[in-house]
């Protein structure tokens, strides 16, 4: 705010205050005060170290002694600005989902700007959807995020740490959580994957007629088949 011009008045021995000549000299002082704390408030810039993270999920505080906080605001070159911090000692704090937060110790007014570097807790969930189990598997592990349950997409329970074979090259279909969650060393993620369809070989029957029954058992088993019930009927003449 910017000062008025004030006219000094002065007052002869004797002479009574009067209410107006009282209100002016309090607002004088009131708007001298006001000037003397906005002139006091600093503007903060704050960058994070942490390059490859959605700013969006980024809370940047400034917070003094007494529990007096203020929130920063990230403009377009992602660096998260306090606009006018009032003179004091402040812990500059920035935190996400899936990260440590970290803090700095700062004196206002001054003319440094922060730098915080936020480590990572734990991992964040990729997209594992439609990747083979194996696959996706070897990928989870190496991340160091672990399977609590793998169902198959009828609902039947398999073993996460050796499912059997046969689902190995089966694309998965569900996961829990979606990616990008942060999935920290204590947690447990969920997947369903799809079932191989199991498909019998066809084989062609052979014909039979005018077989014997003995003859026609023994072709059919000649191919890897049985017979079955047999019905006779008596020929019509």
């Amino acid at each position: 705010m910017e000062l008025e011009e004030f006219t000094a008045k002065d007052v002869a021995p004797g002479e009574p205050l009067t209410a107006q000549a009282w209100n002016e000299l309090v607002q004088g002082i009131r708007s001298l005060n006001e000037f003397v704390v906005t002139s006091q408030k600093t503007a903060l810039e704050v960058t994070l170290g942490n390059v490859e993270i959605d700013l969006t999920s980024v809370r940047v505080t400034a917070e003094r002694d007494d529990g007096w906080l203020m929130e920063a605001t990230v403009n377009s070159d992602g660096v998260f600005v306090f606009t006018s911090l009032p003179a004091g000692a402040f812990v500059i704090s920035a935190s996400a989902p899936g990260f440590t937060p970290a803090t700095h110790n700062i004196t206002l007014p001054s003319d440094d700007s922060v730098q915080l570097t936020m480590n990572q807790n734990g991992a964040f969930m990729p997209n594992v959807m439609g990747v083979e189990l194996g696959q996706a598997l070897n990928q989870l592990s190496e991340l160091g995020i672990s399977v609590g349950r793998l169902l198959d997409v009828v609902g039947r329970e398999l073993a996460p740490a050796k499912p059997d074979s046969e689902y190995l090259r089966q694309p998965l279909l569900v996961q829990l959580p979606d990616p990008g969650v942060p999935v920290l060393p204590s947690d447990q993620i969920s997947l369903v994957v799809s079932t191989a369809l199991q498909v019998d070989d066809a084989v062609e029957i052979p014909p039979l007629t005018g077989l014997t029954l003995a003859e026609a058992r023994k072709t059919l088993e000649s191919i890897g088949l049985r017979l079955g019930t047999v019905e006779t009927r008596e020929k019509t003449p």
